[in-house]
């Protein structure tokens, strides 16, 4: 297995030249995915079943002779709109693989996959991966092989392949596939005007020598992003905040004020964020509330003398998504360092558009997390440590929150 993992990273994916670009193209073209979103006419859902379009057969098809009378212009029926999500646990459909062993074994080189450009095709954007099959324990002759793509809930099926289409595509000869051989079809790629992103399942059925028939699958998954590589982005102080709220122990009573970002960056390849960072003027701290912002410079609570910056680093990678995630990290504040989870409302590029493999692309990051003061020896009106206070007690709990805007470095 390790082997047939190795084979799948090490194959070269370059483009096809002359007629071969037309016939990997067409082959693209079937396996095009769902991406997220609703679109009523998505270039796949014009052909589920597989036919030519008449764009393809357009020269070689003999002209139709002028009608005597003007027909009426047929009616067209319309375009049920197409809902992509997340597959989650739903499988593909039991059937067709009832009764048999799972035997064969998919793996796609890079997973996910991002999309990138071409200067030589301006305006589409390319999903460069490739797909590697094997069979771990028989030798197996391929019967039919295929995808499916994930939509309005379900997987359907979008293209199937003879074993003699399967033979071509992995360099496979006679579509017999050896006992721990992998066999890569390097130049499985999709294209596409627009940048989305959703999922695949390849799949293949096949018999040993003995006639027992075996499957296959394998689910891929494209992103609604381009692939940066792995890259620096910086926090643009001028044009990102940073918020924080205090509370009062046992009355309703509560503090606004604002922070000021030191600097801050984050590196990210691909979809992932791979570490981040943000540093905060502790001497900056401010409330329109008289006298607070002194005080909390103070001694009594952060001793921004002392201590001048506090820091949060992530220590796991999260996922960019407009949805957010939870990043992992440590909080460093008054020589103190403790683990702590930031959630983020937002994590995402500005738009692909403009984040197309460009310059002019921005990050945008809105988050918040709520740490205790005390476990950073901040221990001012905290009824941990002063339990008569009563109404003047101060909650332990300060939440901090954050806009950030970065650019790549």
């Amino acid at each position: 297995m390790k082997r047939f993992l190795l084979q799948a990273r090490k194959v070269t994916m370059s483009a096809a030249t002359g007629g071969a670009i037309v016939a990997a193209m067409a082959v693209v073209a079937a396996l095009a995915i769902a991406g997220s979103g609703v679109i009523s006419t998505p270039a796949f859902a014009q052909d589920a079943g597989g036919g030519v379009a008449a764009s393809d057969t357009a020269e070689s098809a003999p002209p139709a002779a002028e009608p005597a009378v003007q027909d009426a212009p047929a009616q067209t029926a319309p375009v049920t709109p197409v809902v992509y999500s997340t597959p989650g646990d739903v499988p593909l459909p039991p059937e067709k693989f009832a009764g048999m062993r799972r035997a064969l074994v998919f793996n796609h080189f890079p997973n996910p996959v991002s999309a990138s450009t071409d200067p030589d095709q301006p305006g589409f954007n390319f999903w460069k991966h490739n797909t590697a099959i094997m069979s771990e324990t028989d030798d197996v002759t391929l019967e039919e092989a295929g995808s499916y793509i994930y939509y309005n809930d379900q997987w359907n099926l979008r293209v199937t392949f003879t074993p003699e289409e399967f033979a071509g595509m992995f360099a496979c000869p006679n579509a017999l596939m050896k006992a721990g051989q992998p066999y890569t079809w390097a130049d499985n790629w999709r294209t596409d005007e627009r940048l989305y992103g959703g999922w695949a399942c390849y799949y293949a059925i096949g018999v040993t020598a003995s006639g027992e028939r075996v499957y296959g699958t394998g689910p891929l998954e494209t992103t609604g992003f381009y692939y940066f590589g792995e890259d620096e982005w910086v926090v643009n102080v001028d044009s990102s905040s940073a918020g924080w709220t205090g509370r009062a122990k046992v009355t309703s009573f509560s503090i606004d004020g604002t922070i000021a970002i030191v600097s801050g960056s984050a590196v990210v390849k691909g979809t992932d964020v791979l570490r981040g960072e943000i540093i905060f003027d502790m001497a900056s701290i401010a409330s329109e509330t008289d006298g607070v912002s002194q005080h909390l410079m103070s001694a009594d609570f952060f001793e921004a003398a002392t201590f001048p910056y506090a820091v949060f680093k992530m220590t796991d990678p999260v996922l960019l998504g407009e949805d957010g995630g939870v990043a992992r990290g440590e909080l460093t504040m008054k020589g103190v360092t403790k683990p702590i989870d930031v959630s983020f409302s937002r994590l995402a590029m500005e738009d692909g558009e403009s984040a197309a493999g460009g310059s002019a692309g921005r990050m945008l990051a809105s988050g918040e997390t709520t740490f205790n003061r005390t476990d950073f020896g901040v221990n001012y009106g905290s009824t941990r440590f002063f339990p008569d206070l009563r109404d003047q007690a101060i909650a332990d709990e300060v939440q901090l929150r954050f806009d950030l805007v970065l650019e790549r470095e």
